[in-house]
Formats: structure tokens, sequence, C-alpha cells
């Protein structure tokens, strides 16, 4: 994954959880290895997980917030949506 350097164009983005992923794991995803974003939460409804591990599930109506630059959400955005 490309490194981030906080200060750079990086921002926090809320994204609605792609159908694509519903359902996988963080690890199962690729969101990391293959766009360099980092997994901050996980939402479902009112309530989100910030105590994030390889095994959590990605909900089907969930949203994720991810931190990263614009050319990384990008690359999400091509890749899962």
């Amino acid at each position: 994954r490309e490194p981030l350097i906080i200060g750079e164009e990086v921002e926090f983005f809320n994204v609605a959880v792609p159908s694509q992923l519903a359902g996988k794991t963080l690890a199962q995803s690729g969101i990391g290895a293959e766009t360099g974003l980092v997994v901050l939460a996980v939402h479902v409804g009112n309530g989100s997980n910030g105590e994030l591990s390889p095994n959590v599930p990605l909900p089907v109506d969930g949203e994720i917030t991810l931190l990263g630059t614009p050319r990384q959400l990008m690359s999400f955005k091509r890749r899962y949506q």
C-alpha cells in the first residue's frame, strides 16, 4: 500500500459499503491492499465499530469511514462501485 503522509491531501471519506463487498470481512475485501485507503470505522444504522479487526464483516446496508487521498478514493470507486 502507498504510504500516507498526514497533511498532504489526506481526508476522511464516508462511503456506502459497495454491494460486492457486503458480507466480506475487512481482510477479504482487500480495501487497504488494493487502494491504499485505511478503514477507520464501520457504521450500521446509528452505531459504529471503531475497534476493527481483519475479521469484521462489512454490513449490507452499512457505511465505512476511510482515510486517504482523493486519488485513492477514485481507485476505490473504480474497483468497487
